[in-house]
């Protein structure tokens, strides 16, 4: 209430304080409702813009992610196959190579 001395007021003064006082609050209620709903609104619109982009880049996140399983797969698999390969067998084979050509490129000069 206002500072004015309320037990001074005659029945109408103290009416049309209420008066007043309860058009102030309905006032302030009247923003308030405004105000939530501006922000309502704005969380809204904020989600319908922002969601399909959000799920556009998961789902090309969610793709990239595959491309690398897959390219994890090739490369555990060229891995493995690189590990079979016996390398004192492919020097040796290598060696015996070399010396064939040489033996043929004396032939052939």
């Amino acid at each position: 209430m206002s500072e004015k001395n309320t037990e001074m007021m005659s029945d109408h003064e103290l009416l049309a304080e209420l008066v007043e006082m309860n058009r102030k609050k309905q006032t302030m209620n009247m923003i308030m409702l405004v105000l939530g709903v501006i922000a309502l609104a704005a969380v809204i619109i904020t989600a319908v813009i922002m969601v399909p982009r959000m799920i556009q880049s998961l789902n090309s996140i969610n793709t990239s992610m595959e491309t690398v399983d897959k390219l994890a797969a090739e490369i555990e698999t060229s891995l493995t196959e690189v590990d079979k390969i016996d390398f004192d067998t492919l020097n040796s084979a290598i060696t015996d190579f070399s010396k064939v050509v040489g033996a043929l490129s004396k032939w052939f000069h």
